[in-house]
């Protein structure tokens, strides 16, 4: 190993490496869009259709590609998701679906409510599609960070 690096250009990465961005940059620009799609003034006095990222995310993989997931709420009332997006880590290609359904922390809060008394805490939820319906699929944890037990939690009827 001589510790060398090579630096390729957008176009030209290969196909083996599965990350280009970081979360935090594929966040930036997706707020971005979603806050700006109106217009600057529009952010500031009516927000009409803006929109942003829920605080959580998490990162799934689709073949050979890595993609960060992460719900899609209003701007001015968070208390549920619009839908979410699967960005690819490599391409920054985004997929946007449409499902209304629960925020991240209000599956996370609702499984670990189930548990209160074992004082697990949530790790963030993964959407999974089990016979045409959306779940959120969520591990709980002990004060020790070991996986203790697993919950579905229903995105649209939780």
């Amino acid at each position: 190993v001589s510790g060398k690096s090579k630096y390729y250009n957008l176009k030209s990465v290969p196909r083996w490496v599965d990350r280009v961005y970081s979360s935090e940059n594929v966040l930036e620009r997706v707020n971005d869009h979603y806050t700006y799609q109106n217009g600057y003034w529009n952010t500031v006095f009516s927000q009409t259709g803006v929109k942003q990222t829920t605080d959580s995310y998490n990162y799934i993989t689709i073949g050979s590609d890595i993609y960060l997931y992460t719900g899609i709420t209003s701007a001015t009332a968070d208390s549920s998701n619009l839908g979410f997006i699967l960005v690819n880590m490599r391409t920054r290609e985004i997929t946007n679906y449409k499902l209304a359904s629960a925020t991240e922390r209000s599956a996370m809060k609702s499984a670990e409510g189930e548990v209160q008394e074992k004082n697990y805490s949530a790790t963030a939820p993964t959407l999974v599609k089990l016979n045409d319906k959306a779940y959120y699929l969520i591990s709980l944890k002990d004060a020790a960070g070991l996986v203790k037990s697993y919950a579905l939690v229903d995105a649209e009827d939780y």
